[in-house]
């Protein structure tokens, strides 16, 4: 007997899904059986960069912009841009 669960898109890296199935009738007595599942990481990094500039001069300033999302289900690690 199949039954489904689907892991919400939003949970946590590590957290443990417990699940108890509990059976009973008027010839037994109550049994139950518990499945444990542990939650892997998924790892969703996104990165868009601007500028305020399309063209520049020598010795003019550029300025970028960089907008970094991290939609993982676990913290994000060091992130770097070098610019060349």
């Amino acid at each position: 007997m199949p039954v489904s669960y689907t892991v919400p898109p939003d949970t946590v890296a590590g957290h443990v899904i417990t699940n108890t199935a509990t059976a009973a009738s008027d010839q037994t007595g109550t049994v139950d059986s518990t499945a444990e599942v542990s939650v892997l990481p998924v790892y969703r990094v996104s990165m868009g960069k601007t500028v305020d500039r399309k063209t520049a001069v020598p010795g003019q300033t550029i300025v970028y912009t960089l907008i970094i999302v991290n939609g993982s289900n676990t913290p994000g690690s060091t992130l770097r841009s070098p610019i060349r």
